[in-house]
């Protein structure tokens, strides 16, 4: 699937069909298909397969090829079975427009068209764009990293409760399945912060369109990541804590 975005007066809106790709200022590729992505090949943009995308060398997660820049994070995604998965996401900055690459469904890219005046420095260029959509990222990572916390607050009063003969052995072992489901989101968690906070890193070290006005944001983005780096440790300590007490 593909979907083109074009920014007006600060608003990102759907790109009509017979409108040229090339006015896009945000293409979003989703399970693409070999027309698909030979349309955004043809404006230069090399797309990647999720063979490449899935390669765990830094080197082939984020590097340069001429005047683009290729970053592949990994995010976390939602399944029909609900269960927690992740999966590379690749973000390609040109001068003229950002192309996302993706082969799982991801919440932020979802919720970022409809709010991209309202999120960061906007989507009046490629990488203003980049910063918010990688803010509205950060935001739905910070939601999930909540509501692991809420739900291990309902596991530790689960587990405290007064044992009632052979209720409280079926308890505990649900109990301790949830405690695993937990600790597995944590660690997607964790490997999306990480991720990214080295796309950011990287993203750092180019020029940004000569556009200074885009530090400031890159700079609390990635407060704001190292500071749920550390809630992911206290949340993985609480978890290993809750499942000794299980135990």
């Amino acid at each position: 699937m593909l979907n083109a975005y074009r920014e007006t007066s600060g608003v990102l809106s759907v790109l009509p069909q017979d409108a040229p790709l090339a006015q896009a200022v945000w293409i979003d590729l989703f399970r693409p298909t070999e027309a698909e992505a030979a349309a955004v090949s043809a404006l230069g943009v090399d797309v990647p397969s999720l063979a490449d995308m899935e390669e765990i060398e830094i080197s082939n997660r984020l590097y340069r090829e001429g005047p683009h820049d290729y970053l592949t994070v990994v995010l976390p995604g939602h399944s029909t079975s609900n269960d927690p998965i992740s999966g590379p996401v690749t973000f390609v900055l040109t001068r003229a427009r950002l192309v996302t690459i993706r082969h799982h469904a991801a919440r932020p890219f979802e919720t970022y068209p409809a709010r991209a005046d309202k999120t960061g420095p906007g989507c009046t260029s490629a990488h203003a764009l980049f910063l918010s959509l990688t803010e509205e990222i950060t935001g739905r990572l910070a939601d999930l990293l909540e509501s692991v916390g809420r739900s291990l607050d309902q596991l530790g009063r689960t587990i405290h409760e007064p044992p009632r003969r052979r209720k409280a052995q079926d308890r505990l072992e649900v109990a301790l399945r949830q405690l695993g489901r937990e600790g597995n989101l944590i660690g997607i968690l964790r490997l999306s912060l990480l991720t990214l906070d080295r796309a950011l890193g990287f993203y750092d070290q180019t020029d940004r369109n000569g556009d200074p006005k885009l530090d400031p944001a890159l700079k609390a983005l990635r407060r704001d990541i190292n500071a749920l780096e550390v809630h992911t440790d206290f949340l993985s300590s609480r978890v290993a804590q809750a499942t000794d007490l299980t135990l």
